[in-house]
């Protein structure tokens, strides 16, 4: 099949104006900064597969319903467990920043990308880091949702790597997620969804972003 057939993702990196004026600020090259990112490039790429091409549940979803491949019957099952998750992260940095109401709202601002607040940044990509790493410890026990995993990272690495372009004061990306899928599935939609777990299908659907490989790398020369 044609190259020209893949699904192609075009959009800004996420914090794209940040990023690029901390560049020009600290006189770092972009080209360089982003081959040194290259190392977390395979682990989002596959996020992004699952995430719009071949999520097993949902029409476009969030990235993590791979894992819960052989443990839940139903989409409406995922939903449910990919909301209760998403609520215990919001449980752990409310008790965190229990009196801190304006960093907290930093922190909201910055998951929907409203904001680019560092520390915000780094809490975020720590919660998704230790949730994929308790959602992984699952797989162990899951053979079904492994195997999904090996076949999902070997797909991941005949697609080409993201192409990134300096248009002016922006970075934007482009990147392939694979072939079409050919079967109909159900999409989610704040409609769907109670008021109480409207906050948590949006830290679900948004904090992949922090899974990003320019913004790891940031986050490592910055905060690590």
């Amino acid at each position: 099949m044609s190259a020209s057939r893949h699904i192609v993702t075009r959009t800004p990196v996420p914090f794209a104006d940040y990023l690029y004026g901390w560049l020009r600020l600290n006189d770092l090259n972009l080209m360089d900064f982003i081959e040194r990112s290259r190392r977390y490039e395979q682990p989002y790429r596959a996020w992004e597969v699952v995430r719009i091409n071949r999520n097993p549940f949902f029409e476009v979803g969030t990235g993590f319903e791979g894992y819960y491949i052989g443990v839940c019957d139903s989409t409406d099952e995922v939903l449910e467990a990919v909301i209760k998750i998403s609520h215990e992260i919001l449980d752990r940095i409310a008790r965190q920043f229990r009196m801190e109401y304006g960093f907290k709202a930093h922190l909201m601002q910055t998951l929907i990308g409203e904001q680019s607040d560092p520390k915000a940044m780094d809490i975020w990509s720590c919660e998704l880091g230790a949730t994929i790493a308790r959602l992984r410890c699952n797989l162990q026990h899951n053979r079904e949702a492994d195997l999904f995993r090996i076949e999902t990272y070997r797909m991941t690495a005949t697609l080409p790597p993201i192409c990134y372009q300096e248009r002016g004061n922006q970075i934007t990306q482009m990147y392939s997620v694979g072939f079409p899928a050919h079967h109909q599935k159900p999409a989610v939609t704040m409609n769907n969804l109670n008021d109480s777990d409207q906050d948590a299908w949006l830290v679900a659907w948004s904090i992949g972003r922090f899974g990003h490989p320019l913004i790891r790398e940031y986050l490592d020369l910055t905060c690590r």
